[in-house]
């Protein structure tokens, strides 16, 4: 029967999925979160589409390797099942990352409700959702989600270890879900895949060995040793599926430098970014900030602000808590996760010279060394987390658990009003400022659309089923993946940086010789092209195809149905490419080896014998 304080639940919990959506820009059929990032997970997810239910690589893009996915492949596989709808790529990814954004709520909730009644939980797990370093990373797709459902990750560990059985075989559901955790967040997103083994093993120490010491009972402590070795079972075994999966993918190592430019700065944890969130840019109490000024990039400043929480948090040091040994075990977690998102040099207001064109950052600009540079020069896992100002999501993981428990306390159950009027503060002074947000995010949607239907459509036009594409210049294209999946065929692009390179080492040599070629225009002959190209085709776009051009300007393609025609004739008289690329093109008018189609937004080279 449905009462009244069901659909009063009912009523919250949607409240608090929709202000979820808005906060992280995946409103259906209104916007899309990010641009290139969906580009590059919707190209996987039309080419799974195109093939079996059980598809999880994909053969339209990175010929002649049959190309895995880096990060986000259970978003993938069910934003490819919603695309055979016929829903847009826009919209398939949307919802796909609206439902398991609704999963990590149920997932927050479940922790919350352990210690607090039904509409605070509601209430505290929106919290959740509306820290920076939730919200804004869902630019990088998958991590967003990833870090989203740390909570639900948390609390299956968390059910496992508690649990106290005296023989694991009574318990083999438990083992399957604990088991399938950790498999499915190696594949969702590495960071949180190592934040979580990290919990597991310190929750261990606090959940399990020190409270059957306590008990005192042999059975106990024995069957807490095994909780341990099927812990680090589960680990191993998900590092090892996905290295199978994707191969020397966790071996990835980088400068020192790297990880001292992407650590956290102290500053961006206590001062919020002008323009970022709502509630301090009306109070106009802000920092201006860009990416200029600091090592690493925008996202260590624009999404590690957690100071509300972590003000919160410290008071219940202040008051008689519930499980002081729960509160410990949290408090060790936020501790080192904080000392890991520093990297390598601790940094306070830490700017970068004018004179230094890099976001590396050389350890003389730090204030001391955080010793911590061992772990990511030599510990597998942790060596392939270069932006190290991410194990800020398990801080502050860490500090909204601590807060649930203060909230759980006498002090507030004696005063239920308070309770939830600091909840829906601390959500207002860590909710994003959606009036540049989500007027870009509708705008993603409608480009993402429009590339799909029109742009897509016409670059297919040329293709035989036999040719392959080559988008040149060569180099970390999502465009292509998007491109050669919707349009139906082949190339021998990839976008990704890691796929970039399994990719590269399968190419034939005259591929890799058409890729130095378009990188000395200038020397380029109608022979080179013909005697390299044979019956693949060079599309040549008058827009930045690749990530990162190597300090190139970046030309935007033009949108004929999202802007008037004049709007669209004055982007093509200003577009740059179209006239370098016009020049290129003009010295082969005449061949009688290659010939020339010409569009707006870009060209297409063939052989003549095809």
């Amino acid at each position: 029967m449905i009462t009244l304080d069901k659909i009063k639940l009912i009523l919250l919990h949607s409240f608090g999925i929709a202000l979820i959506s808005f906060a992280t820009g995946n409103i259906p059929f209104l916007t899309t979160s990010a641009f290139y990032g969906v580009l590059n997970k919707q190209g996987f997810a039309e080419s799974f589409s195109k093939d079996s239910l059980f598809s999880i690589y994909s053969n339209s893009f990175g010929y002649p390797v049959d190309s895995p996915l880096s990060f986000g492949l259970p978003l993938v596989k069910v934003s490819s099942i919603l695309t055979k709808f016929q829903l847009s790529a826009a919209d398939s990814y949307t919802i796909s990352f609206l439902l398991f954004i609704i999963l990590a709520y149920f997932g927050a909730n479940k922790w919350c409700g352990i210690y607090l009644n039904k509409y605070l939980s509601s209430i505290v797990s929106i919290l959740w959702f509306c820290q920076p370093i939730v919200w804004y990373h869902v630019q990088y797709t998958a991590l967003s989600i990833g870090i989203a459902l740390i909570p639900l990750y948390t609390y299956i560990i968390y059910k496992f270890i508690e649990k106290k059985e005296t023989s694991l075989i009574k318990i083999p559901g438990m083992l399957f879900l604990v088991f399938s955790t950790f498999v499915f967040s190696a594949f969702m997103d590495g960071y949180t895949f190592v934040m979580i083994a990290l919990f597991s093993v310190i929750s261990w120490v606090f959940l399990s060995m020190l409270e059957v010491d306590k008990l005192g009972d042999s059975k106990f402590v024995k069957n807490s040793i095994y909780k341990l070795f099927f812990l680090l079972f589960s680990i191993s075994c998900s590092a090892l599926l996905f290295n199978l999966y994707f191969p020397g993918v966790i071996e990835s190592n980088s400068p020192l430098d790297f990880y001292r430019g992407w650590g956290v700065d102290l500053s961006f944890l206590s001062l919020p970014t002008s323009g970022n969130i709502w509630f301090f840019d009306i109070l106009t109490i802000g920092v201006e900030r860009n990416h200029s000024m600091y090592f690493g990039d925008s996202s260590v400043y624009l999404s590690t602000f957690v100071l509300p929480l972590l003000i919160f948090s410290f008071f219940g040091f202040f008051i008689k808590t519930n499980k002081k040994l729960f509160m410990l075990s949290f408090f060790t977690v936020a501790i080192f996760s904080l000392y890991m998102a520093l990297g390598p040099s601790l940094k306070v207001n830490a700017l970068r010279p004018e004179y230094l064109n890099s976001q590396l950052m050389p350890s003389e600009f730090g204030i001391l060394s955080t010793g911590n540079g061992y772990f990511y020069q030599f510990l597998p896992g942790f060596k392939s987390m270069r932006a190290t100002y991410r194990w800020i999501a398990l801080f502050a993981f860490c500090l909204w658990i601590i807060s649930i428990n203060i909230f759980s306390s006498k002090y507030f159950k004696e005063r239920k009003l308070r309770s939830y009027v600091i909840a829906l503060v601390l959500i207002a002074v860590s909710f994003p400022n959606l009036s540049s947000r989500l007027e870009m995010q509708i705008q993603h949607r409608e480009q993402i659309i429009e590339i799909e239907n029109s742009l897509s459509n016409e670059i297919s036009e040329y293709f035989t089923d036999d040719q392959i594409a080559i988008f040149v210049p060569i180099g970390n294209s999502v465009y292509a993946n998007f491109l050669a999946s919707t349009g139906g065929y082949k190339t021998y692009n990839v976008g990704g940086d890691k796929n970039v390179i399994l990719s590269e080492q399968e190419w034939p040599l005259r591929i890799k010789k058409i890729k130095q070629l378009f990188e000395k225009f200038e020397s380029i002959t109608d022979f080179d092209i013909y005697n390299n190209l044979e019956n693949d085709i060079i599309i040549l776009p008058n827009f930045s195809i690749n990530i990162g051009q190597d300090g190139k300007k970046y030309i935007e393609i033009c949108y004929k149905t999202l802007a008037s025609s004049d709007e669209y004739d004055e982007c093509l008289l200003n577009n740059e490419l179209i006239t370098t690329n016009n020049l290129l093109l003009s010295r082969f008018e005449n061949s009688d080896l290659i010939e020339i189609y010409q569009h707006d937004m870009f060209s297409i080279i063939k052989n003549k014998s095809n």
